[in-house]
């Protein structure tokens, strides 16, 4: 938004700030009002060249924002409160002094966006069910814990990365 501030401000001469900002933001989103319009060959290119990049910087800045104000209500903010959902749930944590592997890596994939709260807790709440202690714990076991994880296609909340 900066460099098309400076483009209007030194290519299309604009003097005022408040101006140029509002060049940077009506070309960018495309809206183009009209009020401000390039006169000379090196002005058009110069506003191109801020269409061109800001626009595609723009909706890129707009999705990152939709897509965290969206999944960030969903993700913890610290591993403790994390673990203290998944207790909620029903599943069995470490004791306070010990992290599992399955709680960190349930932790770390929804803090960082590749899966959601409601999965992870899921997994980790059927996981806690299975008995890995008794003799024969096999696919009957397994059944319920795979079924929680669903089908991993386009539709699954795990993204690709």
């Amino acid at each position: 938004l900066l460099a098309c501030c400076a483009i209007g401000r030194h290519v299309l001469h604009l003097e005022a700030w408040p101006d140029c900002a509002y060049f940077a933001v009506i070309t960018a989103t495309t809206v183009g009002f009209g009020d401000i319009v390039p006169a000379d060959p090196a002005s058009r290119a110069a506003t191109a060249l801020v269409m061109l990049v800001g626009t595609p910087l723009f909706g890129a800045a707009l999705g990152g924002l939709v897509e965290e104000l969206r999944d960030g209500a969903d993700r913890p903010t610290s591993f403790a409160t994390f673990r203290q959902e998944i207790k909620a749930s029903g599943g069995r944590i470490a004791p306070e002094s010990l992290v599992a592997r399955e709680e960190a890596l349930g932790f770390l994939l929804v803090r960082n966006g590749m899966a959601n709260m409601g999965d992870v807790r899921s997994v980790l709440v059927e996981l806690s069910r299975v008995d890995f202690g008794k003799p024969g714990a096999g696919p009957s076991d397994w059944s319920n814990l795979l079924s929680s994880i669903g089908p991993l296609g386009p539709s699954s909340s795990l993204k690709q990365v």
